[in-house]
C-alpha cells in the first residue's frame, strides 16, 4: 500500500473514514487505512502496519490512530521507535483532520501534514453556543 497518511481504528471506522474523504475528494493513493482485524491477531496487525510503514519510508508515514491508548496506539508506538525521523503518529483521529491534510497530501512533508492535522483537530471542536455568543 503506498500511503503518507494511514488511518488505523478500532472496529471499522478508519475504513468508514476513508470512503467518506475519497466521497468527497476523489481517489487518492497517499492515503491509506487498516481497519482492526476480528478476530484480532496482535502479530499479524502488527506486521501489516510495519509492513506499511516500511514500503513508504523513504517519504515518511503519518499514522491518525482513533484513540490514544488504544491498541492500534500501543502498536504503532513499538513500530515508530524504528522510525522515528519518517513517521508521525497522533491521536483523535476524525474527518475534519483528513479533509485539511488532502489538499496537501501530495505535496507537503510528514512533519508539515502532522501540524495541519494537529491544528484542524483543536479548531475542529466547537461550542456552538459560545461561538454565537449565546450562553
Amino acid at each position: 500500500m503506498k500511503c503518507k497518511v494511514l488511518i488505523l481504528s478500532h472496529g471499522k471506522l478508519a475504513g468508514s473514514l476513508s470512503d467518506t474523504v475519497k466521497f468527497i475528494y476523489g481517489d487518492d493513493d497517499g492515503l491509506g487505512y487498516m481497519n482492526m482485524p476480528d478476530p484480532f491477531d496482535q502479530g499479524l496487525y502488527e506486521h501489516d502496519i510495519r509492513k506499511i510503514v516500511e514500503d513508504n519510508a523513504d517519504e515518511g508515514v503519518l499514522i491518525l490512530c482513533d484513540l490514544f491508548g488504544g491498541s492500534p496506539f500501543l502498536t504503532c508506538t513499538k513500530i515508530i521507535r524504528d522510525y522515528w525521523d519518517t513517521t508521525e503518529l497522533l491521536t483523535g483521529v476524525n474527518l475534519g483532520m483528513l479533509l485539511e491534510i488532502m489538499g496537501s497530501i501530495k505535496e507537503a512533508d510528514i512533519k508539515e501534514l502532522k501540524e495541519k492535522a494537529l491544528n484542524a483537530g483543536k479548531e475542529g471542536v466547537v461550542d456552538i453556543k459560545e461561538r454565537l455568543g449565546k450562553r
